[in-house]
Order: structure tokens, then sequence, then C-alpha cells
């Protein structure tokens, strides 16, 4: 076995255990192989000394390619506007900056101490970026259609679509049906069966929008109208007569490799309907806000024993892609949310909802040695994943593969 490399530190934050006074972490090729507290094996091992060691964040849901949207829509517009908006600029030439608008989000996520990331997309190749960088890409190719034809895949999809190392990391291309009022009953069976066939997360946006709740319940309204609008409306189409969540599950879409995002207006009725497929849930709650002003129902997924996943969503609906802004305004929005389970959201939970749990969201032997270390005061805390969410990643150092870099 490689030498190992032992880090130590006045604070270790497992995320999956308790926090560790005067801990300490081994590492060695790559890997966690030891966690303890005071005294390890090594006399003279890395002293990072006041703060804390905690795993790498996961970024479980945005968009990189929109980030050439960034303050080109104002907020408080209502979904459909919101929708309406980026139609529009889509089809203008922010498509051509869209390239060249990916490297800076990307060294913003680095810099947020971001390790993985969720990522939905119009078209292949964007994996290329990511050749270079720590972060890791797990791609969803975004598959969008109302009328009923099969599922028609790009021949590059299916080429790369398995999962593959990237300079030790684990990355996919996955797909993420758009949502169940934008994408037909046989697109999203399509999308499911191939997900699954590949052994890869299927990711959905459901649940987000009172336009979607409307016209799957009773159809007409402004979002047939829109879809009538730009030629796309099915005339065969009948609405199902139920929530988002309930015509998926009719569908047989949902069951613990499906990643639903959003869920702004999940019912009880249909988290319960999560609870029990075991889908997993990413929330975007600054990005909710941005657009309609509303709030998933955080405290019900927690009382019912979901375990949410923390994402940014895009820029064109969020101000900036920083994590440790999401986790503070959860903190604010939901002041009786324990902080521990704040941060399991951008990192442990984060993990399990691209199926990177094996290797990503916490520190613990066997997993990626993708960790940080931000400084904290000489203090006892009685709450540090308070104190570390406050922190707001500020001075953070990676500690990843056995070196320490900053960023």
């Amino acid at each position: 076995m490689a030498p190992i490399t032992y880090y130590k530190s006045r604070w270790v934050y497992p995320v999956d255990k308790p926090p560790i006074e005067n801990g300490w972490v081994g590492v060695s090729d790559g890997k966690i192989i030891s966690v303890g507290q005071g005294n390890c094996d090594d006399g003279n091992p890395a002293d990072l000394g006041d703060g804390v060691l905690l795993p790498a964040l996961i970024n479980a849901h945005t968009h990189l390619e929109l980030s050439a949207l960034k303050d080109r829509i104002p907020p408080g517009l209502g979904f459909l506007s919101w929708v309406q908006n980026i139609l529009t600029l889509r089809e203008t030439a922010v498509n051509s900056d869209a390239a060249e608008s990916l490297e800076n989000p990307l060294s913003e996520l680095l810099k947020q101490g971001v390790a993985a990331v969720g990522d939905w997309s119009t078209s292949l190749g964007i994996n290329d970026i990511f050749y270079d960088s720590p972060v890791i890409r797990c791609g969803f190719y975004e598959i969008i259609g109302f009328s009923g034809q099969d599922l028609l895949l790009p021949d590059s999809i299916n080429k790369n679509s398995e999962p593959r190392t990237l300079n030790s990391k684990l990355a996919f291309d996955s797909l993420g049906a758009h949502a169940p009022h934008t994408t037909s009953a046989a697109l999203l069976r399509s999308a499911k069966v191939w997900t699954t066939d590949h052994g890869l997360p299927l990711s959905i946006h459901t649940a987000e929008s009172i336009e979607e709740e409307e016209f799957l319940a009773k159809g007409g309204g402004p979002w047939e109208q829109l879809l009538r609008n730009r030629g796309r409306w099915n005339a065969s189409w009948r609405p199902p007569g139920m929530s988002p969540v309930a015509y998926l599950d009719s569908l047989g879409i949902l069951n613990e490799t499906t990643q639903c995002i959003h869920l702004t207006r999940a019912t009880g009725a249909d988290l319960g309907i999560i609870k029990s497929r075991q889908a997993k849930v990413v929330i975007c709650p600054r990005s909710n806000h941005f657009i309609t002003g509303c709030l998933p129902p955080v405290v019900n997924m927690i009382d019912l024993g979901i375990a949410p996943a923390l994402g940014t969503d895009s820029l064109a609906s969020n101000e900036d892609l920083d994590l440790w802004e999401e986790m503070n305004f959860l903190a604010r929005s939901f002041p009786d949310l324990a902080s521990d389970v704040i941060l399991q959201t951008a990192t442990l939970n984060g993990a399990a909802s691209l199926g990177l749990e094996d290797s990503l969201g916490s520190i613990t032997p066997g997993k990626k040695a993708s960790m940080l270390f931000i400084p904290l005061p000489a203090v006892a805390f009685t709450d540090l994943p308070a104190a570390i969410i406050a922190s707001k990643g500020k001075e953070l150092k990676w500690i990843t593969d056995g070196l320490r870099f900053e960023v």
C-alpha cells in the first residue's frame, strides 16, 4: 500500500458521524484509510490547526450551460413568464456564449469546495471542460417532447453513457426528462427504461409550479396555450387528472434511481409516494424563491424521513452557484431545521442523489479523500455544523488525493 499521510485538525466532521474534537484522517493513494481522535500512528501528522476538516460539497442540480443568462431575467416573474424569457433568450445569440460561459462557473464551484455537480445540458460533449478540473460532472442530457414519438437518442450518448473514469474520477452522461408536463408519457417511460438499462439515475423536474399542477389535473390553461403557440401541442393528449408526482408514479418512473428536482408544490400525499418509492429529492430553494417566491416543504420532507439534496439550479434563476449561500438561505428560511441536517443536504444527501454515496459525501474509510479544511476560531462549539455553515466556506483549503492545495 502507498504511504499514509495523516491530517490533524481541531475538529473533524465526518457528517455521517458526530464531530470529532482533536481528530485526524489518514489518506493513502487518494482514499481515506482511517479516521480517529487524539494520537495517530504517525508521530508527525500534517497539523491543519484550528478549524474543521469536512467532506467536499455536492451541488446536486444545476444547468451550467445557462450561465450566460446571469442577470438577464429579473426575479419574481412567475414560472410561465420565466419560461418564456428562457425560450426567447435561448433562441437568440445567448447560445453562442454558452461554451465561453462555463469556465468561470466551474472555477467558482472549485473555490466553493464542490467535488461533484449534477449538471443538465441540451448538448453533448460538455464534459470536455471538466477533464482538467477536480470537479466531477454527473451529466444529464435533457430530453423534452410532448408528442408521442419514441425516444430517439443521439448515437454519441449511446456510445458515451456508461460510467467512465476521468483522471481517477467517476463521471457519467445520463438523461434528464425535462418535466411531466413537457415530456410525453412515451418519452418518460423510454427514458426510465434507458437509464435503468445503463445503471444510471434519471433526473426530472417535477411539482415545480402551479401551471404544471393545473395542466396535469385539468388540461387547458396557459401551459396548453404556450404549447399551441410554439407548435408543440398534441391534440390526442388528455390530462391524467392527478398531481405531477402521482402521474410519474402511475407511469412507473419513481424508484431509488430517480432524482426528483424541486418539489415546490408537493403535497403530503406526494411526499408519501416519494418516500414509499425511495426516490431521491433535490431542492433548489433560492431558485424557487427567485422565480415564484415559493419554497419546497423541506420540514415535511425531513419529518417523513426523506433526505433532500441541495442544488443551486442555474444562473438564469439564481444570483450565484454558491452552495454556502444556499445552506445559509435554508437556515434563515427554516429556523427550526437542524444545522447538521442542512449540512447533510450539501454533502451526504447530494452524493446519494447522484449515486456517488460510495465515494463522496462523508469522511469515511474507503471513500475518496475529497475533503475541505475551513479555519474556525479556537473555541468550544455547541453547534459545530452551524459554525461551519455560518463560515460560508471562507478561506477554505482543499485536502484531496493526499495533497493540499489552495484555490
